[in-house]
């Protein structure tokens, strides 16, 4: 642990790994000796010295992180927006195929309807017809059974 009155730094903290080489690159450029027992023959404007130039780095480094974090999370902004934009264009075709095939369907729906009603007309007439058929056959059905029955009993011939 490094410490002197407000900077106390500990060797699990983040800035650790930023201060470290830069209290080496000061100590090697400044010639100044620091013991191993964290005695240290520092002055108050050397760890000054050591703090600003210490917030500075972080500073720069925290921009560059936040620079490049900041294009990352761009990218796969425009890169999501672009698959959402394909998949919205996929979507799209598919319906204008669904309403391509449902106006398909209704135009079949009228031509059949269309040749339902003409073979409706063509069933009733059909009807019409073999109930008049049908009239005319009972009739001449009844009058030749009396005619049968007549001769029958004029020629005293027993009924079957």
């Amino acid at each position: 642990m490094i410490a002197y009155s407000e900077y106390v730094l500990q060797p699990d903290s983040i800035l650790w790994g930023v201060f470290l080489p830069v209290l080496t690159q000061f100590v090697l450029l400044k010639r100044v000796n620091v013991y191993s027992n964290n005695k240290c023959p520092m002055q108050k404007s050397d760890l000054d010295q050591i703090g600003k130039l210490v917030r500075k780095i972080v500073r720069e480094e925290v921009k560059t992180e936040v620079k490049d974090s900041t294009r990352t999370v761009e990218n796969q902004i425009r890169l999501s927006r672009m698959q959402v934009q394909s998949e919205i264009n996929e979507l799209d075709d598919r319906m204008k195929n669904v309403e391509i095939r449902v106006e398909n369907v209704g135009s079949k729906a009228d031509k059949l309807d269309k040749r339902l009603s003409a073979m409706d007309k063509n069933i009733k007439y059909i009807r019409k017809t073999v109930k008049i058929i049908a009239k005319n056959y009972d009739e001449g059905d009844v009058k030749l059974g009396k005619r049968v029955t007549r001769i029958e009993e004029h020629l005293n011939i027993p009924q079957i």
